[in-house]
């Protein structure tokens, strides 16, 4: 069964524990953009909908976690051979041809090189951490905070049923489906649209998904296609009117097909599209 995220259907949130400091704590390697972020949700909650699609609500989560970015590599007699910068070694001042000897009260010789990286793996955020190093021969004490990467914790709701627009007839126990819900492929020149009316009724825009009973009807699109040149250049009309034989059991993804490569060519419009046909059992309520 289809999974809406759009609107309020999904909820993504981002949950920090207390007990952090947003400033302190190490920022992630690259931050993604909303559309990337809105994107994996979109592909989270279909996935999570073939995975659930039986149940009427799916709650999916994690809690938040942490780990140290130690960020250098060790021969076993504590010889370091690289230092990543901006990692918590850097930043505690370790060079590559120091030999570490001691990390708080573990002696590498004593307990060896696994049981010191998995105390320094188990420090927390802001634990303050002692390195007893050699360097060039003389003896250097290193000390400073453990510095903790956070992966926030999520949670996304999936409810399968709500914002599906019912629009069968009495008569009907079977019917198919109309759908903007999924993201057409751009690089097929195919864009996002909006159901705004069906034979002489109007649809609300924050409608996804539409139960039809079967047969033909008159189906009205608003293109959202993301292109300035495409607003700059032409003078098309926001919205087209097609006709689509709707068959039981069907469900028609809907877009806006134009191709951008013509964009200075007045005689192309953009096209009402059919750009992918799913088969999926519908039952008139």
């Amino acid at each position: 069964m289809t999974a809406y995220y759009r609107w309020v259907v999904v909820t993504l949130t981002l949950l920090f524990p207390v007990y952090f400091s947003a400033a302190a704590v190490t920022a992630a390697p690259a931050q993604q953009s909303e559309e990337q972020i809105r994107q994996q949700a979109r592909d989270t909650a279909i996935a999570a909908s073939k995975l659930y699609g039986s149940q009427p609500a799916v709650l999916l989560q994690e809690p938040p976690r942490s780990y140290i970015d130690w960020g250098a590599v060790l021969r076993t007699n504590g010889s370091v051979l690289v230092v990543r910068s901006n990692s918590m070694a850097a930043q505690l001042g370790l060079q590559q041809g120091d030999v570490v000897q001691q990390v708080d009260d573990l002696v590498l010789t004593e307990v060896g090189l696994d049981a010191v990286l998995g105390y320094l793996e188990s420090l927390e955020h802001q634990q303050q951490v002692t390195l007893q190093v050699l360097r060039q021969q003389q003896s250097i004490t290193l000390s400073g905070p453990a510095q903790a990467t956070l992966i926030p914790g999520w949670r996304l709701i999936v409810d399968h049923q709500f914002n599906e627009l019912n629009l069968t007839t009495n008569q009907s126990k079977v019917c198919g489906r109309i759908s903007v819900f999924q993201q057409p492929p751009a690089a097929h020149d195919l864009y996002a649209v909006l159901i705004t009316r069906i034979n002489n009724r109007s649809i609300d825009a924050q409608t996804a998904v539409v139960q039809l009973s079967p047969g033909t009807y008159q189906i009205e699109l608003m293109e959202l296609i993301a292109s300035k040149d495409f607003r700059r250049y032409r003078q098309q009309p926001r919205t087209q009117t097609f006709s689509l034989e709707v068959a039981a059991n069907t469900t028609y993804h809907l877009g806006a097909q134009y191709p951008l490569a013509v964009i200075d060519d007045n005689s192309h419009d953009w096209l009402p599209k059919v750009w992918k046909r799913t088969q999926r059992q519908c039952t008139a309520q």
